[in-house]
């Protein structure tokens, strides 16, 4: 009796994972007819209109990024934009001064 549970257990296991196989297959052969249809499509609508197709292109300039994070900090800095106001530090009487001295020999 174990035996027949295991071997249906096994053959319903093994089915399960071929209609999830052929499920996944389905699926990226209808993403990849749906890919084509529209790139076809593309290409037939710039024929049709006379004009050429572009590749498609992300234009990135790697300063751009940079020069927004630089931006976003000296934006959040103290007195930054133009704000010509007092500084954070107004007390300045807890300060000293460092008195410079002759370095030592080494013994």
């Amino acid at each position: 009796m174990n035996n027949l549970v295991a071997l249906l257990i096994r053959m319903l296991l093994l089915v399960t994972a071929l209609v999830a196989g052929m499920v996944f297959f389905a699926l990226f052969v209808f993403l990849a007819l749906g890919f084509w249809l529209f790139w076809s499509g593309r290409l037939l609508w710039a024929r049709l209109t006379g004009r050429p197709v572009g590749a498609w292109t992300f234009r990135m300039d790697p300063r751009n990024g940079f020069q927004q994070a630089y931006r976003s900090v000296w934006s959040r800095a103290p007195g930054a934009g133009g704000n010509a106001g007092p500084s954070r530090r107004s007390d300045d009487s807890d300060v000293t001064d460092v008195v410079p001295r002759q370095p030592s020999r080494p013994d």
